[in-house]
């Protein structure tokens, strides 16, 4: 740098105001109240307690036009069910599993095996 500037930056003194009035003046001006908020406040506390009142009002039970149909109890056939070809059941009855063996009653049997090799050697689930 030149000796010129460097002599004019070392000269300079800038011209501050008085702190003390400048903290003052910033704070006062920091507390000016806008008078609308105890509107908006009141207005949105209104409209939440409204919106609670409506969902929580009990509405009367509407009797239902359709008549009660009671079920009709289970007959059970002596023919073997056949299901429709593009049903679920068929398609699960299509696997080349083999099919488990029935006891009294018409329910399979659970399979003797464990299902992971795994819990034979674990004491916890003997």
């Amino acid at each position: 740098m030149s000796e010129d500037v460097t002599r004019d930056l070392k000269a300079f003194t800038p011209v501050v105001p008085d702190r003390d009035a400048l903290l003052f003046a910033a704070g006062k001006a920091a507390a000016r109240r806008w008078a609308g908020w105890k509107w908006v406040a009141a207005t949105l506390l209104t409209s939440n307690a409204v919106t609670l009142g409506v969902l929580l009002w009990p509405t009367p039970a509407v009797p239902s036009s359709q008549p009660v149909v009671e079920p009709s109890p289970v007959v059970e056939s002596s023919e073997p069910y056949h299901p429709d070809p593009s049903s679920y059941i068929a398609l699960q009855q299509g696997w080349d599993a083999p099919p488990r063996p029935a006891v009294a009653g018409g329910t399979p049997a659970l399979p003797a095996t464990p299902i992971t090799p795994r819990s034979l050697s674990d004491p916890r689930f003997n």
